[in-house]
């Protein structure tokens, strides 16, 4: 028995990791049927966190998978096991090395949400201040990086994924798992959260009357746990409620607009991850939610963007094709005056032009 266990000792973490990988198939019976929707969302979920933030990513790309597969996979938003209790409450003591009760006038044990790296709670903090604290699930962070080191060995062998022609769109499979690793790695670490936090309020809020996003509280913040102010109000997504509840969608639309164009045409710093689930209505304000991930732009980059999307109100298709180039390079070597005339196209004929001229045969990679 001994002899047995100094073995399996000596097996590599990543090793152990395929076999229970490799286990998790079998049981699902991918080499039989493979994969309706349903399997593919109850196998993300047996392989572990790192798999459902895949899927998690996965849900908003109709682009890639067909809308049966992605409208399953969005149920990972919601569908994660919670922690119990005692864990978060260990996490948090262990953390400030104070008690709970020393922390919180306020502290309820049933998580508001709970997601693939952590889960949050609602709180009342001594001075009375209503707070959110997410809390990261204990060994994550171990278990997620043993997963990316089994990612990158299966991204180096496949290498490039598509056709043989460019044109076509191939995807490097290792620049692709190596984009998740990095944003997963500071995901792991909340204080990256709370400082994109601090940068997005600082930065891109102008007038909280109208858009707003929480406050950190910092005395609360470490790498595993982050507590902000809380956001009493309800995702946009819930369109009847804010009929219901007598605001105007148009302008609640207008000013989620306008903010965001602030972010990426002025500021240069924009909230990475929009999807509704992340924004919230209070009193009638939308309000930004969960800074995990954040784009940056440099002023280069923000000034083409700003001369594109001025071509495009002007239907000017030399300065739209000299702006689109200057954002990146063309995959396919076509013809200016054909370029021209598919941008002439995008100008004058909406989204659809758009996809089939700049992102078919004339896509422009960014840098």
């Amino acid at each position: 028995m001994a002899d047995k266990t100094n073995r399996e000792d000596k097996v590599p973490s990543w090793a152990r990791r395929s076999a229970e990988i490799l286990n998790v198939f079998a049981n699902h019976n991918f080499y039989v049927n493979g994969f309706t929707p349903y399997e593919l969302r109850t196998t993300l979920e047996d392989l572990g966190p790192t798999y459902v933030k895949i899927g998690q990513i996965m849900s908003s790309r109709t682009d890639m998978l067909p809308k049966s597969y992605c409208e399953e996979l969005e149920k990972l938003r919601s569908s994660v096991a919670p922690l119990d209790a005692e864990t978060v409450r260990a996490v948090i003591e262990e953390e400030t090395g104070k008690r709970i009760e020393d922390l919180y006038l306020e502290f309820h044990d049933e998580p508001l949400g709970s997601a693939s790296i952590g889960q949050a709670h609602y709180g009342v903090l001594l001075d009375g201040t209503p707070v959110v604290t997410k809390v990261q699930r204990p060994l994550i962070a171990d278990m997620m990086r043993r997963d990316f080191v089994l990612l990158k060995k299966l991204a180096g062998m496949v290498g490039v994924m598509g056709e043989e022609d460019e044109a076509q769109g191939a995807v490097d499979l290792r620049a692709v798992v190596g984009e998740l690793e990095k944003v997963t790695e500071e995901e792991l670490d909340f204080r990256v959260e709370a400082e994109n936090t601090r940068t997005f309020r600082a930065r891109c809020i102008e007038d909280d009357t109208v858009v707003s996003c929480p406050t950190i509280i910092d005395e609360l913040t470490t790498v595993r746990i982050l507590t902000m102010t809380f956001v009493d109000g309800y995702s946009i997504s819930h369109v009847d409620r804010i009929e219901a509840d007598g605001y105007d969608r148009v302008e609640v639309g207008r000013a989620l607009t306008e903010n965001y164009l602030h972010q990426i045409l002025d500021v240069g710093v924009f909230h990475g991850d929009p999807h509704q689930g992340n924004i919230m209505l209070s009193q009638g304000v939308p309000y930004w939610i969960d800074f995990g991930m954040m784009g940056r732009i440099d002023e280069r980059s923000m000034g083409v963007i700003q001369d594109l999307i001025f071509a495009l109100v002007m239907k000017d298709s030399e300065a739209l094709t000299n702006a689109a180039l200057a954002i990146g390079k063309p995959r396919a070597h076509h013809g200016d005056c054909r370029l021209r005339r598919r941008l002439l196209m995008a100008a004058t004929g909406g989204a659809r032009a758009v996809t089939c001229g700049v992102g078919g045969a004339y896509s422009v990679v960014l840098p």
